[in-house]
Formats: structure tokens, sequence, C-alpha cells
């Protein structure tokens, strides 16, 4: 895993870019646009990251979740697409909404590069962000809104209940952390069920089809283990603790009104 430290804080004028692709490993995932899904999806397992109530939509990377090596031996990329937030890798959005592509931008800590390594500088000569940075910033603000946009995607597909992990093994301990489309579940999704999943957005249709599609270059031993109409079966939970979920969950974005008071929540653990 990678340390990122603020772009401002680099104590150098400048910062090696692109890096070796000896780093690939260390990434795992990287981030996609919604305008990269169809090309990605010919050259990587592309997976859900579900990290609290955030959803993020990737491209697997590390050699231990692929069915071929993105690297030579001789380190020599072998990939065709490279996905944006690859190519402007070792920086990151920083997460916040600066408009000074300096304090906007993160950058991994890497080892010492050589000095016959490319370098970009971070500011021009009156100490404004350089236009690489710029436009690494630029690249990265594209991503992040297509991720945004996504994020409606993976709602309709965890409301289908399409999405299940993979299948950790010895070798890819990390895979869990990783959701994908089971191939019953998405057999048993009836057509209505998928036109309405179209009413909302289509874009969750494109998202379900890319993921299964792009498992062909994810191991086999990876991929979910085929679900039986039992599996699928699930009983309902119960309402009060539904709700109750539900509730603590939506809380942040409810309105006080004459039907509901804030005063009151139901208790998820009674």
């Amino acid at each position: 895993m990678n340390q990122y430290l603020p772009l401002k804080s680099w104590a150098e004028t400048s910062a090696p870019y692109p890096v070796p692709f000896g780093y690939l490993d260390s990434l795992g995932s990287i981030l996609l646009g919604d305008d990269e899904l169809l090309l990605a999806s010919h050259y990587y397992p592309i997976v859900v990251r579900l990290d609290g109530d955030r959803a993020q939509v990737m491209a697997l990377i590390d050699s231990q979740f692929l069915t071929r090596p993105l690297l030579g031996t001789d380190g020599r990329w072998l990939g065709a697409f490279m996905p944006t937030a690859l190519r402007c890798f070792p920086f990151r959005l920083a997460g916040n909404s600066s408009e000074n592509h300096l304090e906007a931008l993160e950058v991994a800590r890497l080892k010492p590069s050589r000095p016959d390594d490319r370098r970009i500088p971070l500011v021009d000569l009156e100490g404004r962000p350089s236009t690489e940075i710029s436009a690494v910033h630029n690249a990265l603000k594209r991503v992040e809104e297509g991720q945004a946009r996504m994020t409606n995607y993976v709602d309709q597909l965890l409301i289908a209940q399409l999405l299940v992990p993979l299948t950790s093994t010895a070798n890819s301990k990390r895979a869990d952390q990783y959701y994908t489309i089971e191939s019953t579940r998405h057999s048993q999704s009836t057509n209505r069920a998928l036109e309405a999943m179209a009413r909302h957005t289509f874009g969750a249709v494109e998202l379900k089809s890319v993921m299964l599609f792009s498992q062909r270059h994810l191991k086999s031993e990876l991929r979910p283990q085929v679900a039986t109409a039992a599996d699928v079966a699930v009983a309902a939970p119960d309402a009060d603790q539904q709700f109750a979920h539900l509730f603590n969950a939506a809380a942040p974005w409810l309105d006080t009104s004459e039907l509901y008071s804030s005063d009151w929540a139901p208790n998820a653990s009674a």
C-alpha cells in the first residue's frame, strides 16, 4: 500500500512522472471514469469496491488477480488501454475542494528515483502550478466526476442484490473487498426488473454487462462461486430491523415534518 502526502508539502520542485510500472501490484486497483468502462473491460476485470457508504468502480491491475500479466519479464508494459488514473500515477486527488492544483493533489511516497528518470516541474517560473500538474489535475477531476455519476449505477445493482464479493484464496487475501456480478443472480433477473433498472438509469445495465464481460480477465478461482437456488432465495429480514437500519443510514438526509420527528429514532438493536 502506497503512502500519499500533500503535493504542496513536497520538498522538491519536481516529481517523477511517469513512474516505473513496478508499482502496479502495490496499487491493486485503479479508479475508472464512466467513459472508460467499455474499453477497460477488454483488458481488466471491472469490479466495485465498497467502503462504508462509498462505492468505487475499479479496474483490477494487481497480477494476483489477472489471467495474464500486464508487464513483461523486462518490466515492459504489455497492456493496451491504460486508464486515466493509472496514467496520472503517482498523483491522486486529495479529496478537498481547493481550486489550487497543488493543494488539490497528493503524491505517492515512492522509492528514490534514478537520475535518468523523467520528472515534471510542480510550478512554473511565477510559482503557479505547472502546465503538467494542471493537466494531471484536470484528468483526475474527470475521473472523479465519472465516479460520482456511477454511484447511482452501483446503488441499482445493490438494490437488485446482484453484487457479491470475489472469492479470497491463500494467494489473494484482499480479493473479498471487491465485488462483481454473480452469473446465477444475473440470469435470474427478470425482464421486468431490468426494465425498471433501465428506467432509472441505463448506466446500471451497462455497468452490470461490462462487469460480467470483464470476468474473463479474472483468475477463475477468484470468481464468485455459482449460487444455488437456496443461496439466492435469502429469507426476508425482520421488518423492524430492516426499517431501523434504513432509518439510521438515511438520517442525515431526512427532514423533520409533521409525520416525522428527529427526536425519535428506531432502535436497531432492539
